[in-house]
């Protein structure tokens, strides 16, 4: 399970805002908990999406200019190379269920049902 506290601090927040955040993380009720999860969740899917397309773009760019030649496998590497950044940074690599709910939550903040 990843921890309020390690989304606090893998979320770009400024020093200040992050260290207010996490002072007042004891008093939070469970609705505001889920609300800073929520909102942490959504802007490390929108970092993860913008990284993504801006490597998508590079080597799109790459094989237009007859720079290089991307097959869709590394496509996918590229994808995968960038999920696992992301999972690294929130300490979640050290057991496969935590990365398999990192991925869960970046793909549903991406997508809200």
């Amino acid at each position: 399970m990843i921890t309020m506290q390690a989304l606090l601090k893998t979320t770009p927040l400024s020093d200040e805002n992050r260290k207010a955040m996490l002072d007042k993380l004891p008093t939070m009720t469970e609705d505001q908990k889920f609300r800073l999860a929520e909102i942490c969740w959504t802007t490390l899917s929108t970092v993860y999406q913008i990284r993504l397309k801006k490597e998508v773009d590079r080597m799109m760019w790459e094989m237009a200019q007859g720079e290089k030649q991307y097959s869709k496998n590394d496509f996918e590497e590229m994808k995968a190379k960038l999920y696992f950044e992301f999972a690294e940074k929130l300490e979640a690599s050290q057991t496969e269920e935590d990365m398999v709910e990192v991925k869960k939550q970046l793909e549903r903040s991406k997508n809200p049902s």
